[in-house]
């Protein structure tokens, strides 16, 4: 009876309501979101909407500034001309859990829980704010997520909110500044990370500027590499930027973003290289409730329509009909397989079917050929050597417009050739030569037969060499050189990419139109074979050239070799050891090492055993000019080798898209400015910070101003 009572006493109407636990939801809710991550994402994510609405709503210009402080140990998340909280929004929402005021699918946030999550990194909040619509400010202290209080009027002078954590023992700011990097990636609105250190420890309380530097950029496509084939496209609920590298091996890369913000899709399969997939609409393809990923339906929803629009778009992007075609193309590898390879489920080929005509120029471009090139030669000091080598007529059609089919190798007969046209290549054929049809077909394609006709052509409208008495008084407009224009060229074998010499000597007179070619960037040298290694060591815009004779009364017009040496002898160059000029280093004892690296400054902080001496690439060639003409022996880094980049980094090159079988120039200039600041910085926190900004593609652009900061504020002394 007792029991019934107590029963019918706790009855409304016939229903016993479910009551909560307030210090129960409280914790469950504050620990819904477990990695610090994820807090610093929605805390983010509740200004950024609020930005939303003062520029389209109001027509402001929000920015938002993050400030880490790791003296202090706080993060502050600022949003300047911004929307700000009226008290009642205060009231009714921001203090009441899973109360939301977001009715728009294309806005972050949905459940109203998103604020709770700064207990994740701080058991105490301040939040400043100037409501743009009232016009109120105040300020209130949450304490563990139980409470807020009224603190004094903040000095806030722009309309927004400024949110300040007090992060928690055992985390170290520095290192969830590092989050905001990935965080704001593709923001739409401005966004500036600034750091204070111990030498820095006054907070920035100005609302009208923002300090350190902007983090973000909208464009989907400003991480992805420039040498790769682009595909973008969109719809009103998604928008997919991404690329085909030159390389099939690559790993794929796929950043997914809900409203820009990042968020976990694990299976989800692109057959991209590189991809970034912002989601528009978060109730079309909806998060799961703590937003750390898609859900699973959303999932396989997304990666239905995307291959739908990828299977309709691809062949926009990558069928060919010439081989002009193919040049203009940026993963030429993709057609060496397409005529086999359209069926197949591997890869690209899951979505993309080639036209025929672009099966077919496929077929003429993995035809074997066999061409006349320099031999592989693994000492930079070795002279290299023509021989006849295999290879596939795409190969030659990736480098040269102007191709001859002949049935001999006569070196003689390219260079004629080369005499007016400065890529032409002969080509002969492998086995297929008897094949009349596609003979034909490759003559449609831009390939000549008319080798030797037209090699005759071109040596009978030569002007011959000639010389005006027995004086050997030469006319300088016909004097005869040899012109040596050596680079680096790449070839691939069995999927690994190489890099040997590609020079090619060119025999001409210097008329009026070469003068300029020739002279002021040309050092005039004998024995130039000693000198050629120079351009595999250094991407320079310097050339050499070969007189066979140089007469008096023409030497003042020309730099010659003696020349140089004598004009260069004094000039000075920063090495670890102070400066120098080139003439001591003559003497040097230890091991001279030139870092292909612009600022000098990182010599006065290398303490190593060698001579390090950063250099620009044509400076760089001076100085080996200048100790290869002595015979003095010397290092070119491109960048620093592996073990001395791991020992002062404790990074692997790697990690900063590098490789060691060809020259990347952003990779080389990413790796230097971190090896620079790894020798320069003494303050791990900062060391972390731009080791981590490097690997960001979409940071590249800032990253000499970040360098530049961290020497000025935390250089070694």
């Amino acid at each position: 009876m007792l029991a019934n009572a107590l029963l019918q006493q706790a009855t409304e109407n016939g229903i016993i309501p479910v009551k909560l636990d307030d210090d129960v939801v409280r914790f469950r809710v504050g620990h819904l979101y477990a990695d610090p991550a994820s807090a610093l994402r929605e805390l983010y994510a509740n200004e950024l909407r609020a930005c939303h609405t003062a520029r389209d709503k109001y027509g402001a210009n929000p920015k938002i500034q993050i400030t880490l402080n790791t003296t202090e140990r706080t993060i502050i998340i600022h949003g300047i001309d911004s929307l700000g909280i009226t008290e009642e929004k205060f009231l009714n929402v921001l203090s009441v859990l899973g109360e939301n005021d977001n009715l728009d699918g294309s806005e972050v946030g949905q459940f109203g829980w998103g604020f709770q999550s700064h207990l994740v990194v701080s058991d105490s909040v301040l939040l400043e704010t100037f409501a743009r619509e009232t016009g109120e400010k105040f300020a209130m202290l949450g304490i563990g997520g139980d409470h807020f209080s009224k603190v004094s009027q903040p000095t806030l002078r722009s309309t927004g909110t400024r949110v300040t954590l007090f992060v928690k023992d055992g985390l170290d700011v520095a290192h969830l500044g590092e989050k905001f990097l990935q965080l704001c990636a593709y923001s739409d609105i401005p966004t500036f990370l600034h750091t204070h250190g111990a030498s820095d420890n006054q907070e920035n309380r100005s609302d009208e500027n923002v300090s350190g530097y902007q983090i973000n950029n909208p464009d989907l496509s400003h991480t992805l590499p420039e040498f790769g084939e682009k595909i973008q496209f969109e719809d009103d609920y998604y928008e997919l930027a991404g690329a085909l590298l030159p390389s099939s091996a690559i790993k794929p890369e796929i950043d997914v973003r809900l409203l820009r913000l990042p968020i976990k899709g694990p299976d989800l399969k692109i057959p991209l290289d590189q991809c970034v997939i912002n989601i528009k609409d978060e109730r079309k393809y909806k998060p799961t409730a703590d937003r750390e990923r898609l859900t699973d339906d959303a999932i396989k929803r997304l990666q239905t329509k995307l291959q739908e629009k990828l299977k309709d778009l691809l062949p926009k992007f990558l069928d060919i009909a010439s081989f002009q075609d193919f040049r203009r193309k940026k993963c030429r590898y993709i057609y060496y397989h397409a005529y086999w390879s359209h069926s197949s489920s591997d890869g690209i080929w899951r979505l993309y079917t080639p036209s025929e005509a672009t099966k077919k120029v496929s077929r003429l471009l993995g035809l074997d050929i066999w061409v006349r090139d320099w031999s592989e030669h693994r000492s930079p000091w070795a002279t290299p050597k023509m021989v006849n080598k295999q290879t596939r007529l795409g190969e030659v059609v990736e480098e040269s417009e102007n191709i001859f089919l002949t049935d001999t190798l006569d070196r003689k007969l390219q260079d004629l050739l080369r005499e007016e046209y400065d890529d032409a290549t002969l080509v002969k054929p492998d086995g297929w030569d008897r094949h009349a049809e596609t003979i034909a077909e490759l003559v449609r394609q831009g390939i000549r037969t008319d080798a030797a006709s037209e090699a005759e052509r071109i040596k009978q409208s030569l002007e011959p060499v000639t010389r005006s008495s027995p004086r050997v008084e030469v006319d300088e407009d016909r004097y005869e050189v040899i012109l040596h224009t050596s680079r680096v060229r790449e070839f691939k074998e069995r999927g690994v990419t190489h890099c040997v010499l590609a020079d090619q000597t060119k025999t001409t007179a210097l008329s009026s139109t070469r003068k300029g070619e020739l002279e002021g960037d040309t050092v005039f040298v004998p024995h130039i074979e000693k000198y050629l290694p120079i351009f595999e060591e250094v991407p320079t815009s310097r050339h050499l050239a070969r007189l066979n004779q140089l007469p008096k009364q023409f030497r003042d017009r020309r730099t010659t070799l003696e020349q140089f040496i004598q004009t260069e002898a004094d000039a000075e160059v920063a090495t670890c050891k102070g400066l120098r000029t080139l003439r001591s280093l003559l003497q040097e004892e230890s091991d001279i090492t030139i870092l292909l690296y612009e600022d000098k400054r990182i010599a006065g902080h290398y303490n190593g055993e060698r001579l390090l001496i950063p250099l620009t690439a044509d400076e760089a060639f001076e100085l080996c000019l200048y100790l290869r003409a002595h015979d003095k022996f010397y290092t070119v880094w491109s960048d620093p080798p592996e073990g001395e980049f791991m020992q002062s980094t404790g990074k692997y090159l790697s990690d900063y898209d590098h490789n060691d079988y060809s020259f990347d120039t952003e990779a080389n200039w990413r790796v230097n400015m971190v090896y620079h600041v790894s020798l320069a910085v003494k303050d791990e926190r900062m060391r972390r910070l731009f080791f981590a900004a490097a690997t960001k593609k979409e940071l590249l652009s800032k990253l000499p101003k970040l360098r530049d900061f961290a020497l000025r504020n935390f250089g070694k002394r």
